[in-house]
């Protein structure tokens, strides 16, 4: 079967959306699917040999709305003279079979975007301004007209936080929802190496084995809610003084981190969070931690957690997530309400600095494999399914058969 997912920009080292859509490439590919991943921006892949075709389709135009309209004309003209039996895009356009945004509703995410401001003069600037991005204005134009078709594309939502996002914002129908849970690589985290590159940074950073060590990971700071999860390390802080446990919060980022910095000097946390920048060392750093944390304003279902939740690591995170559809309601990880509920946020921490706790937990996922949930191999096998009822559908009405 011919599978096209087609993205705006493609770079393997990027993390989020992109680092997803190549591991389900390589999932789909490996379960014998003939994949093309189909972009605007190609970059990262001189060098790389893959199991999957990659065909570029690079536009030029003055503005960002421009380019994206070009994108979205070019495609068109790319499809109806290239045949696939699956379109699945991940961005809004209306040739596409499946429409899978892998960042959730593009309404829901403007809407959790002005929410991550705050009350009060910038969330109104922000929602005044907004419309000065014609380039996001103009998927969410494409995104409403997908919504309002009678037939297709069908959208797969990579959680029930996602689902319900087009079902109250747009009111689609029931019959062109599909839930497909996200899921992750774990090869590349479950391995001899992984596990030892771990052991060696535990020791580093716990050598006496009373601290707790957390991982941060993300890239838009502000709409992850390190801000908030600052305010309650200094709370944890204050609350393990006099005791024999410790923290530490380990925060991964590309981006700059240097206000946030300052905030947690000012606290003087500089022994309790470390800024390690960006990283090659995930697998190892989510083996050495006790637990992940990530007190989103929005996430579709965010990797961190499930990659935490593959090497049997417990998360704390918000109402948010779409990863939530995994903690089995507290019974893997803390769920809060909302990322600026600090006293919240600190008493979930503060659980988990319990050592004994975050064993328990880690013990319990373990043997109940939540591994095999989380992983994109399982993703893949959902979408085959999927791309099966499709094309047998589309046998039906057209009565020429295709080759799967």
């Amino acid at each position: 079967m011919k599978i096209a997912l087609v993205l705006e920009s493609f770079d393997v080292a990027k993390g989020g959306a992109e680092r997803s859509t190549f591991e389900m490439a390589l999932c789909l590919s490996q379960l014998d699917m003939d994949v093309t991943i189909v972009a605007r921006n190609v970059s990262g892949i001189s060098s790389r040999d893959f199991p999957f075709h990659i065909h570029p389709i690079p536009v030029s135009a003055h503005s960002k709305k421009g380019q994206w309209m070009a994108f979205e004309k070019a495609l068109e003209e790319f499809f109806s003279s290239n045949r696939f039996d699956i379109i699945h895009s991940m961005v809004p356009i209306k040739c596409a079979d499946i429409y899978q945004p892998r960042g959730g509703s593009i309404l829901h995410s403007q809407q959790r975007h002005w929410a991550s401001f705050g009350q009060g003069a910038k969330t109104t600037f922000k929602k005044l301004t907004n419309g000065f991005n014609r380039s996001r204005g103009q998927r969410l134009l494409n995104e409403r007209a997908i919504c309002d078709l009678p037939d297709k594309p069908i959208l797969v939502a990579l959680s029930n936080y996602v689902l319900n996002q087009f079902k109250t914002l747009y009111g689609v129908p029931e019959k062109r929802l599909h839930l497909v849970c996200n899921g992750v690589h774990i090869n590349r985290l479950k391995n001899d190496q992984a596990v030892a590159e771990g052991e060696k940074l535990k020791k580093l950073y716990d050598p006496q084995g009373n601290t707790s060590l957390l991982l941060f990971a993300a890239e838009n700071l502000r709409l992850k809610g390190l801000d908030y999860l600052i305010e309650a390390a200094r709370i944890v802080r204050d609350q393990l003084k006099g005791t024999d446990k410790e923290f530490r919060l380990f925060v991964m980022t590309g981006s700059d981190w240097s206000s946030y910095w300052k905030k947690s000097n000012g606290y003087q946390l500089n022994e309790n969070i470390l800024f390690m920048g960006s990283s090659d060392q995930m697998p190892a750093m989510l083996n050495m931690c006790d637990a992940v944390v990530l007190p989103t304003f929005n996430d579709a279902c965010s990797r961190v957690v499930l990659e935490g939740l593959a090497v049997n690591k417990p998360a704390i995170t918000t109402q948010y997530n779409g990863a939530v559809d995994f903690l089995e309601d507290g019974e893997y990880g803390q769920v809060i309400d909302e990322p600026t509920n600090v006293d919240a946020l600190s008493k979930a921490i503060l659980k988990y600095c319990e050592k004994a706790t975050t064993q328990l937990i880690s013990q319990r996922i373990e043997e109940d494999h939540l591994f095999d949930q989380v992983s994109m191999f399982r993703h893949a096998k959902e979408l085959i399914q999927l791309y099966g009822k499709l094309t047998f559908d589309a046998e039906e009405k057209t009565g020429q058969k295709i080759p799967i």
